[in-house]
């Protein structure tokens, strides 16, 4: 036995999914006097097919050639600010954010993979993921100049809004997937 406090918790939510039945005869005919005695009647259920595949947003930044040298540890941290907005905004659209599933570098260009935590509807959330990314990615520059209380204003009007201005800081070029 363990005092360890961490044991019996979890560190995210449980979804409670609503019980089903599985088939396991494969749609062959079940006849119950063969296998035994039951008080309760048994009702065959129509089998339901379960798609296990859960989108991924595969999304690969490139520097433009003109960036020159950039110190590592500022570039991860412009990624993890983009990671963090568009996890945000998959939030915005009804899901629970995106995780990082994978990660991958070379050269000038960063490959990331990010699925998304609630798996429900999350085919379109990730598609509309993608669409803003492309949409963003074709647009050169934030669209900001003014003052830092404007920037300010543009970056936190909307989890969409800051995914444009997280893209534009860098000048990425964006080539965006979506994997199953």
């Amino acid at each position: 036995m363990s005092t360890n406090p961490r044991y019996g918790r979890t560190e995210t939510p449980i979804n409670l999914l609503e019980p089903i039945e599985i088939d396991f005869m494969a749609g062959q005919p079940f006849d119950p006097s063969k296998y035994g005695r039951t008080e309760t009647p048994i009702n065959l259920l129509e089998p339901i097919e379960i798609d296990f595949a859960v989108p991924h947003l595969v999304l690969t930044l490139r520097m433009p050639d003109d960036a020159g040298a950039v110190d590592p540890d500022v570039l991860g941290v412009d990624v993890y600010h983009l990671m963090t907005a568009l996890s945000d905004y998959e939030r915005s659209l009804g899901g629970r954010g995106l995780r990082l599933h994978h990660k991958a570098a070379d050269g000038a260009a960063v490959t990331l993979t990010l699925a998304p935590v609630l798996v429900e509807n999350a085919r379109d959330r990730v598609g509309r993921v993608a669409d803003l990314l492309a949409q963003a990615g074709r647009r050169p520059g934030g669209g900001g100049s003014g003052s830092l209380a404007e920037a300010l204003d543009r970056a936190a009007s909307s989890p969409a809004d800051r995914c444009r201005v997280e893209l534009a800081r860098r000048a990425w070029r964006v080539e965006v997937g979506v994997a199953a």
